[in-house]
């Protein structure tokens, strides 16, 4: 059985950044105005002029899938759950004066299982008991007056809350299974009772995703509140696989690959060296390349590799086959650059060699042979050698400053 201990099921993405926006001032007084306010008092009168609510003789199974729901997270309290016409599968979560109102849509109650409701009924509990709509996200984009930088915290927060409340959602259903049909259902509309959907391979497709991303270097999509639903499904499996797991560490390594999953859709990491997601596989695959010119990889540069290492490579697995093979490497490196279907911007030039000499230089300063392969690499993507030795001086002067 799946633990219901809110604070370990929480993603740590979502607690941080919602801590950092409500510490900021001009969040606070976006969400202190009056018009805010009013909203929400209004919104139970609006689901009782638009919608029915639920009573168990009429809508037994989601009546059940709710008591169900209160069981496994009493904290809720009391629910008043509507239902309202959409064609759409859908639901949403408010607080009221004294208890939490859930809406579900009609097509989520007509097409789902008593366990598929059990999952969205407990993803919106686990919107309320996180008290996510303290931060009224929606409400800030709309409003207008939030810079970009700050819109894209806001829509960043937005995402890794999504990933908390799919937690909450597959501890109320109990089955990766029957979490996986309902994000499939929901995300696809596609609701037929015949289709068969496998976690693995739905959560599968986050890859192939991944890579048309990459390879279009789509930096818009902070404009999104919700993660690609392949990323959700490969998130959930990765809690899942977990909280099978004795210790603790687990959840905090797939809190770690889950954030670098999100980071593919928030522009706002690329600021510093090996921090850019569209460029880990040039840090990767350059990096282990420039750093083997001594034959060995030290623990620093491995761990800067790691941290790059793309989801389906094993870090050791590539050192080694760079071992045997150390052509290999820049074959990666070259084939990353010319899938891109996008000219590299001068930033991006810079970030790629800075980056690889983040790596080179984890063990101490570049020395003779990091720097040949690295003037190798960085002609692949058309930087002149002198350019090369140029940055490299300014990579090891910015570091002694920091110093």
């Amino acid at each position: 059985m799946l633990s219901r201990d809110l604070d370990g099921m929480r993603f740590s993405g979502d607690r941080v950044r919602m801590d950092e926006l409500l510490a900021d001032e001009g969040i606070r007084r976006g969400l202190e105005s009056g018009k805010l306010l009013q909203e929400r008092s209004t919104q139970r009168s609006q689901l009782l002029g638009n919608a029915v609510m639920v009573e168990p003789s009429v809508l037994p199974h989601l009546a059940s899938a709710i008591g169900s729901v209160v069981r496994q997270f009493p904290e809720v309290g009391e629910i008043e759950c509507f239902v309202y016409s959409a064609a759409e599968v859908n639901a949403f979560v408010t607080t009221g004066r004294t208890r939490t109102l859930i809406g579900v849509s009609s097509a989520a109650v007509n097409h789902f299982s008593d366990a598929e409701l059990c999952f969205v009924i407990g993803h919106e509990v686990g919107h309320a008991l996180f008290q996510h709509k303290s931060l009224s996200a929606g409400y800030l984009v709309a409003l207008g007056d939030l810079s970009v930088t700050d819109t894209m915290r806001v829509r960043a927060w937005q995402r890794a809350a999504e990933i908390s409340a799919d937690r909450a959602g597959l501890v109320a259903c109990g089955t990766i299974e029957s979490a996986a049909h309902a994000l499939f259902k929901s995300a696809s509309g596609i609701v037929s009772n015949t289709v068969q959907v496998s976690p693995v391979r739905f959560a599968e497709q986050w890859h192939r995703l991944l890579d048309e991303v990459i390879d279009e270097v789509q930096r818009d999509l902070w404009q999104i509140s919700h993660p690609f639903p392949p990323l959700r499904m490969r998130a959930l499996m990765l809690f899942w696989e977990s909280v099978q797991q004795p210790d603790a560490h687990p959840i905090h390594d797939a809190d770690t690959a889950i954030e670098k999953m999100l980071a593919m859709m928030d522009p706002a990491t690329a600021k510093q060296a090996l921090q850019d997601p569209m460029l880990w596989a040039f840090f990767f695959w350059g990096g282990i390349y420039a750093a083997l010119s001594d034959g060995t990889i030290h623990d620093a540069e491995r761990r800067r590799l790691e941290s790059v290492a793309p989801a389906t490579v094993n870090t050791a697995d590539a050192i080694q086959r760079a071992k045997e093979v150390p052509a290999s490497c820049l074959e990666a490196f070259t084939q990353c650059h010319r899938s891109r279907r996008k000219k590299l911007s001068a930033a991006e030039l810079h970030r790629i060699v800075f980056g690889l000499i983040d790596v080179v230089a984890a063990d101490g300063p570049v020395n003779l042979g990091e720097r040949s392969r690295l003037k190798e690499l960085v002609g692949v993507v058309g930087i002149q050698a002198d350019a090369c030795d140029l940055l490299i001086s300014q990579y090891e002067a910015e570091a002694r400053r920091e110093d």
